[in-house]
This record gives structure tokens, sequence and C-alpha cells, in this order.
């Protein structure tokens, strides 16, 4: 690819085809913040099918240099756990897992991004997040789970890290309690990005 234009590019013809979950906006924001922060580490919890991750990873690449550690459990009792919406616990409770972890590693050997990539199939709770992290993107079950993330990976970030969480109105209320643990940590948020929000440290 030849310069940054490229990256937005294939991220508006690559994106749709993963979720509609992440709006083209928030994909080229997130790959925007990679471009302009030049993280060395990135963590997203809550891969799914890539739809956030794989932008990240081209503008890991357009860089030439970090990587990315992708966590996710890809397992129907991790995505159920602690979901008090009768429909959601229905739809994870279905949904093929296996596929849509299989498609995210197809699509990374597809356009060469694997090299930028560490996938770590588990349970967030179950990873130890390095220290040093530049970039974070929290993603993963919204229940209080998201609440236990942000007390185990906010305070492995590094000095001018950027935070993202995702899903401020998911039913049960926890990533809104998970906001309000992140800013009892001292980070603010500096603007909204579809669902959710950009945060740094005040």
């Amino acid at each position: 690819m030849n310069g940054y234009t490229d990256v937005f590019k294939r991220i508006e013809l690559i994106t749709p085809q993963l979720s509609e979950w992440c709006p083209i906006q928030k994909a080229h924001t997130l790959a925007a913040i990679v471009l302009a922060l030049r993280p060395v580490l990135t963590i997203e919890v809550g891969v799914w099918q890539g739809a956030s991750l794989i932008p990240m990873a081209l503008a890991h690449r357009a860089i030439g240099f970090g990587r990315i550690i992708a966590v996710d459990a890809w397992a129907a009792r991790a995505s159920i756990q602690g979901q008090v919406d009768p429909a959601d616990v229905d739809w994870w409770s279905k949904v093929d897992h296996d596929k849509a972890h299989q498609k995210f590693i197809t699509v990374l050997a597809e356009e060469g991004l694997s090299q930028f990539v560490e996938v770590v199939r588990s349970r967030s709770d179950e990873y130890t997040p390095p220290d040093g992290v530049n970039l974070l993107h929290l993603d993963g079950n919204h229940s209080d789970q998201a609440v236990r993330d942000v007390q185990r990976f906010i305070p492995k970030m590094a000095s001018g890290a950027i935070a993202v969480l995702d899903d401020y109105s998911w039913s049960g209320g926890g990533v809104k309690k998970a906001c309000a643990a992140l800013e009892s940590m001292g980070w603010i948020e500096m603007y909204r990005l579809g669902e959710g929000g950009v945060w740094r440290r005040k």
C-alpha cells in the first residue's frame, strides 16, 4: 500500500464484510489513532471477526512497527456470562464462535497482517496483560467483566496512552460502571466514538 490514504480505502472495503457493529467512522478513527500515536503495543479485548482490530493492524503495517495483542475467548460461555438481556443471552448462545474466530484468522492471513498480531484465545480474566500498553480497545463482555477489564488492563498503560471503550448503554450498566472506574483512576473522556468513547489520563 502507498501512503496512509490507502489504509482508509482498504478499511472501507474490509470492515463491512466483518461486522456491522463497527461503523466506518470508528474504524477510521482507530486507525488514525495508531497512525498519530504510533504505539509500540496495542491491545484489543473482544475481537470477534476483527472489524475494529483489522483497521488498527493495517495502520500498524503502514507505520512499519508495533504489534497488537488480540484477546478473545471466542466461546459462548464467556460471551453470555453476566448478560441480563434474554435476547443477548439467546443470540450469544447460538452464534458460531469458532466460525467468527476462523474468519478473523483468515482475514489476517489474506491481508498479510499476521506478523503484526498476536492472537490470544482466552478470557480476559485469564490473560495477564504486559506493561507498556500504548493503545487499549476494550470491547469484550459488557457485564461487570468490563469493570474488571478496566481494573486489570488500565494499570498496565504507558505514559501518554489512549483507551477506547465501547457500548456505553449496554444492558446491565457494566460499561457505565467501567467508565466510572476509569474516571476514578484519573482518566477523562476526550470525545465520543460511535457507541463509546476515547479516553486519556488527566
